[in-house]
């Protein structure tokens, strides 16, 4: 399924990724798909009630990727994600991050680069939260024509809606974030910076060959 936001990397940009980083652990993950984990196995001699077998939802792996739209006058950009989770449609959270995971997003500025393998619960996820501290900003100052560094500590937090939604079923899914760095980012006149993180994403279902 597609977000209705405009999606500014195509799936098919993970595809080589996807081979290298999926192929094993899908091996690995995919008889855990269809059923619930080993500790709902009943002893032997004894069935397991219906409730027991339904409260445990099945996972299911998905590829999450960053990338960014770059900025004419941004030369680098890095930062910490501090944390990064999804939002369910009955309200519960997943996390995708929970610890700080540093990050450049110019260095592959127009591509999308794997950020983590996620086994997230089935379901429909409506809103992503990312969290983001510690930012350095290196851009071209158009009046003095030099190149400058800024700060900003953070932490900051953009918030990225999943219209009409982002459904994990069986299959192993592709979830990309697209930074706009243009929007995200101002520094106004007195040389002071600030980053307002917007996000557009783009998803859809492993396609590996």
């Amino acid at each position: 399924m597609i977000s209705s936001v405009r999606l500014a990397k195509p799936v098919a940009s993970v595809h080589g990724v996807i081979a290298v980083f999926l192929l094993g652990s899908l091996l690995l993950i995919m008889p855990a798909c269809g059923g619930g984990s080993s500790s709902n196995l009943a002893p032997s001699g004894s069935t397991p009630s219906s409730s027991t077998q339904s409260s445990q939802p099945s996972n299911t792996q998905v590829l999450v990727g960053i990338g960014d739209s770059p900025s004419d006058w941004i030369m680098a950009f890095s930062m910490m994600v501090g944390s990064m989770t999804l939002t369910s449609t009955d309200g519960s959270s997943a996390k995708i991050i929970s610890s700080a995971t540093p990050l450049e997003m110019m260095r592959l500025a127009g591509t999308m680069q794997p950020l983590v393998i996620a086994s997230l619960p089935q379901g429909t996820y409506t809103k992503a939260t990312i969290t983001m501290n510690s930012m350095a900003i290196t851009y071209m100052d158009p009046g003095r024509k030099t190149v400058l560094t800024k700060t900003v500590a953070g932490p900051v937090t953009g918030t990225v809606d999943l219209s009409p939604g982002f459904t994990v079923g069986s299959t192993p899914m592709v979830l990309n974030f697209d930074m706009d760095m243009a929007s995200s980012v101002s520094i106004d006149s007195a040389g002071n910076a600030s980053v307002n993180p917007t996000f557009r994403s783009s998803m859809g279902a492993v396609m590996v060959g």
